[in-house]
């Protein structure tokens, strides 16, 4: 499941709905966003825990409803698309029971505490959020690596690929300026599957043929990347105009 929420309605909210949905978002988040200053920083993670929090009880209610994403060969038959939430919609689970806590490990990688067969990612910028979750149908724990992430588009400073990307996709942003976000949004989510960040491969993993394809190629169809340790699949999104998302999934 990929769900996305433009933080826009959160800005109007009356004190009792914000009241309300910091409720539904689970403790540590919480804590985090009450000691926040910045308003627009509080609702991208209001609306970032919003997000995962629908989605872990649409797993949970469904048992797992969403196994075919770990199956590549279905995920790949089948258009993966951003489905809009409303913040309102997130009462829908309200009183069920669902509590759901979120721990991180060694390597800061957040995880569903008792719910192995879960697996999660978050990502916000400018006025929208997303998330993606799914079930682990083998039941590896954190062995299905899934990440997503989204950039708002905006001026990019001259040189900068050349001093993050390796050559290969330097040399293509050269040729297509615009093509920055959707390789920074494809190391993103690759450093958020694996677990370790975008530290991970920013100048050692070439994403230039792949970036490539974004130009040529429909969204929203996992296909392998080359050059990557273990089964790496990816898929450009279909976002609003201004942002570029990308989802890495590792088997």
């Amino acid at each position: 499941m990929i769900l996305g929420m433009d933080i826009r309605r959160l800005k109007d909210a009356a004190p009792k709905d914000w009241e309300r949905w910091m409720s539904l978002v689970e403790e540590d988040r919480r804590q985090k966003i009450e000691k926040m200053k910045n308003p627009e920083v509080r609702q991208r993670s209001l609306a970032a825990g919003l997000l995962l929090y629908y989605s872990l009880c649409e797993v949970e209610y469904n048992k797992g409803y969403d196994g075919r994403l770990t199956a590549v060969k279905e995920a790949k038959a089948r258009t993966l698309t951003v489905t809009e939430l409303d913040a309102a919609e997130a009462d829908l689970f309200k009183g069920k029971g669902h509590s759901f806590k979120i721990l991180r490990d060694q390597k800061g990688k957040p995880y569903c505490d008792g719910h192995p067969e879960i697996v999660f990612s978050l990502s916000h910028s400018g006025d929208f959020a997303v998330c993606v979750t799914a079930c682990d149908a083998l039941k590896r724990g954190r062995g299905l690596g899934i990440g997503i992430d989204i950039q708002q588009v905006i001026p990019v400073r001259d040189g900068l690929a050349k001093r993050v990307f390796c050559p290969e996709e330097a040399a293509y942003i050269e040729e297509c300026p615009e093509a920055f976000f959707d390789i920074w949004t494809l190391k993103e989510a690759y450093g958020k599957a694996v677990g370790d960040g975008i530290g991970t491969g920013l100048s050692s993993l070439d994403f230039s043929r792949y970036a490539r394809r974004y130009r040529t190629e429909e969204k929203g169809y996992l296909r392998p990347v080359d050059g990557c340790e273990g089964d790496v699949y990816a898929a450009g999104l279909s976002v609003p105009d201004g942002y570029t998302a990308s989802l890495i999934m590792i088997v």
